[in-house]
């Protein structure tokens, strides 16, 4: 059977937002990019390699955060997720569950979101074919050459990662002031390292800007690679422009707290400005070095941005939620 959903992949810094942005487009449940990011708790993480790898913001718990996207959005969606390092005998078993949940969704008009096709991060399934046993994808990048996949590519670009995301059906009794404050608590329980399953090379909260001025001011003898920079600055830069946003809407959600939720709008706008200005030192892609005039002042925008994200937790610890 051959099924062809016209959709594309939205930009976005995070293309797991972009991918869910997406999908709930296509079913005609529009968002806007700030309400996915913090609604997801993303616009209030920051997760940091010791060596400023992009990798670094993937550090999180998929299998709890990523439906748990969908339920605040209003969707009980089905989630399928299988890694296995060692690629054992049972890898492809598995990747045929993988595609009975990806063609039974398309099966439905429903496109799935994916992750490491072609590259680590997440994608789009927008076709299937059995007969050729290929699948059609949307990615980032958007490349020509990157538009099918092979079933049996499947969890073997890069990671041996199987992971589907299909939206679902919409839940009943959807309470929208519930998702926010859900969401809210995200803020300030991973600014106290309450929910990130620690790893030796990533900080996350009140740990990760030190992390990342460590490795500044440890270059060049210590490693910072100019594509993480790049993709920090980019990446943390819409999460707290969306932050900000997210803030003042809760604001209107949640009135019993809008004095400190405005309050910490403010501050994580000016967060967002400070990445803004780091993004400019170190645009996409990242290129291949940092410059070490650049350095001195990578780390007083850093420090800024870090004093603003603690002011605008500080605001959050103590709204009414």
């Amino acid at each position: 059977m051959n099924v062809k959903l016209d959709v594309e992949l939205k930009p976005a810094s995070d293309t797991f937002c972009g991918a869910v942005k997406s999908i709930l487009d296509f079913l005609g449940d529009e968002h806007p990019l700030w309400e996915i990011e913090g609604l997801s708790g993303y616009a209030f993480r920051i997760l940091v390699h010791r060596e400023v790898c992009p990798s670094g913001t993937h550090y999180t718990n998929w299998k709890e955060f990523h439906p748990q996207t969908m339920r605040r959005l209003g969707w009980d969606p089905r989630f399928f997720l299988h890694i296995d390092w060692g690629r054992s005998d049972t890898f492809p078993a598995q990747r045929e569950k993988l595609l009975e949940l990806v063609t039974s969704a398309l099966d439905e008009r429903r496109p799935v979101a994916v992750y490491d096709l072609y590259v680590p991060e997440w994608a789009l399934v927008t076709s299937y074919d059995d007969a050729q046993r290929k699948l059609a994808v949307e990615t980032f990048l958007n490349l020509a050459h990157w538009k099918t996949v092979d079933y049996d590519k499947l969890g073997d670009f890069n990671l041996p990662i199987l992971y589907a995301l299909d939206a679902g059906r919409r839940l009943e009794n959807y309470d929208r002031k519930k998702a926010y404050r859900d969401a809210l608590t995200v803020a300030y329980r991973h600014y106290n390292l309450e929910e990130f399953a620690w790893r030796p090379k990533v900080r996350d909260g009140r740990e990760a800007y030190n992390q990342w001025l460590s490795a500044l001011r440890g270059y060049p003898e210590a490693k910072c690679m100019p594509e993480g920079m790049a993709d920090y600055a980019a990446k943390f830069g819409e999460w707290r422009t969306s932050a900000a946003k997210f803030c003042q809407e809760a604001a209107t959600v949640l009135p019993e707290a809008k004095t400190q939720l405005n309050a910490a709008a403010r501050d994580f706008e000016q967060e967002a400005k400070g990445l803004a200005a780091l993004a400019k030192l170190f645009p996409m892609p990242g290129g291949k070095g940092i410059d070490r005039a650049k350095v001195a002042h990578a780390i007083i925008l850093v420090q800024q941005a870090q004093t603003r994200y603690n002011a605008a937790i500080a605001n959050m610890r103590t709204a009414k939620l």
